[in-house]
């Protein structure tokens, strides 16, 4: 830039600084005032974090041990295996004798190996059956202490009679 552009530059500058204190003035005497204008800002994205789980050997499942937002923390464990269920099996489901009957009443866990059949309570009810209300029928629970554990296979024998007398 030559000497004489950089003077007219310099005239340039003077002058619109110049304006620009002149404009405020006559707004202040007007009594408005010049307010910057407030920036707008620039949103940001939303950034949403996505992990890939890690490759689990067979057999293993994914588990989160605690919060794994976006499966982020996700790992592999083995799964801690249902105990077997116990099935409870009663003998014999019927009965039929004349006037007098002994029988033994069997309750089974014929449920899987490794379970366990718990019994904390028994209830016997003396039925209607042929014109009798079930008060001939007598059962010795005395050998009989609850709760009793029945592992599987294992079986409660209780003693019943009948007598229509």
């Amino acid at each position: 830039m030559n000497p004489q552009q950089a003077s007219d530059v310099r005239r340039f500058l003077v002058l619109l600084f110049t304006a620009g204190t002149t404009l405020l003035a006559a707004a202040s005497a007007n009594g408005l005032t010049a307010t910057p204008a407030a920036a707008t800002p620039t949103p940001t994205p939303t950034v949403f974090v996505y992990c890939t789980p890690p490759l689990c050997p067979t057999g293993n499942v994914y588990y989160c041990p605690d919060l794994c937002p976006g499966g982020c923390g996700t790992r592999c464990g083995t799964p801690t295996p249902v105990p077997p269920l116990p099935a409870i099996e009663v003998t014999p489901s019927t009965a039929s004798f004349g006037c007098f009957g002994v029988f033994d009443l069997v309750i089974r866990n014929s449920g899987a190996p490794g379970s366990t059949l718990e019994i904390g309570s028994l209830t016997f009810h003396h039925g209607y059956s042929q014109g009798f209300y079930g008060t001939g029928f007598q059962w010795d629970l005395s050998k009989v202490t609850l709760p009793v554990s029945l592992a599987s296979g294992a079986s409660l024998r209780i003693p019943i009679t009948f007598s229509a007398s």
